[in-house]
C-alpha cells in the first residue's frame, strides 16, 4: 500500500472481478459491485487491490481525486506508473464514479470523502 496515494474502497458488498492477465498487461480492472454492476478502472494505475473485509478496496498510484463535479466522483491520471511502451494509447486521463458506489477515498492515508461533519456542540 505505500505506493497507493490513493484509496478508493467501494460499496459493501463490492468484490474485485478476477483476472487471469497481469495487470500490467489487461486496459482495465473491473470491480463488480453487489448488485452485479461492473465498475472499470484503470489497470496500469493500480497498485494493490483486494476485497477479503466484506468491499472492495483499490489502491491507486499516479491518481488524484478532484472532488465531486456534475455529481460525479472526479480523479485525473496525474503520471503514469509504467514506460510508455507498456501504455494504452487509449488510456483514460479522466475517471469517474458515481457516488453511491463508493463508501470511502483516502489520500495519503487521510480520509477525504466523504468529509467528516463537524459535532454539533451541546448547548
Amino acid at each position: 500500500m505505500e505506493n497507493a496515494s490513493l484509496v478508493i474502497e467501494f460499496a459493501p458488498g463490492s468484490r474485485v472481478q478476477p483476472t487471469t492477465e497481469p495487470l500490467h498487461v489487461c486496459m482495465s480492472m473491473g470491480i463488480v459491485l453487489s448488485d452485479g454492476q461492473q465498475i472499470l478502472l484503470p489497470a496500469d494505475q493500480v497498485v494493490f487491490h483486494e476485497d477479503s473485509n466484506g468491499s472492495a478496496r483499490v489502491g491507486l498510484g499516479g491518481m488524484s481525486f478532484e472532488g465531486i463535479q456534475e455529481k460525479q466522483l472526479v480523479f485525473w491520471r496525474v503520471r503514469d506508473l509504467l514506460p510508455d511502451e507498456h501504455l494504452s494509447p487509449q488510456r483514460e486521463l479522466r475517471v469517474t464514479l458515481v457516488p453511491e458506489t463508493v463508501k470511502s477515498i483516502h489520500v495519503r492515508g487521510n480520509r477525504v470523502w466523504p468529509s467528516r461533519e463537524p459535532a454539533n456542540p451541546l448547548h
